[in-house]
């Protein structure tokens, strides 16, 4: 045990100047690599503008697409609606016309056999 902490004593500043370069060399190789794939995928200036210009026009197409689109939709839905309130008014007369209908034989149910004769005949010109 005393040889291995003589030794370590003896060869410490070797030791740590060893990591330290290894440490180095690590690093450099990492920065190396970045910088490898960093000049891969390095766009230039004016790569970059025409790609940009390309998603504006891309985007603001998308955009009046969708504004077509939603309009349409808007379009559908007032109809929609308004078909929709045309049906409840024809059946609002519907049934206004049934319970008046529905008034009417009750009113005949009611009259005798004589009675209904004179109120036919009253409302049948001639």
């Amino acid at each position: 045990m005393k040889v291995i902490s003589v030794w370590i004593k003896d060869h410490l500043p070797h030791l740590v100047g060893f990591c330290v370069i290894v440490i180095l060399v690590f690093f450099f190789l990492q920065t190396q690599r970045a910088s490898k794939y960093y000049n891969k995928y390095l766009v230039s200036e004016g790569d970059f503008q025409a790609k940009n210009t390309a998603y504006l026009e891309l985007k603001e197409d998308t955009d009046r697409e969708k504004r077509i689109l939603a309009k349409e939709r808007d379009e559908e839905a007032l109809a929609r609606q308004e078909r929709d309130g045309e049906i409840k008014r024809i059946r609002a007369t519907g049934r206004k016309k049934d319970a008046e209908l529905v008034k009417a034989k009750a009113k005949i149910k009611e009259l005798t056999p004589d009675q209904l004769t004179t109120q036919l005949n009253a409302r049948v010109p001639g």
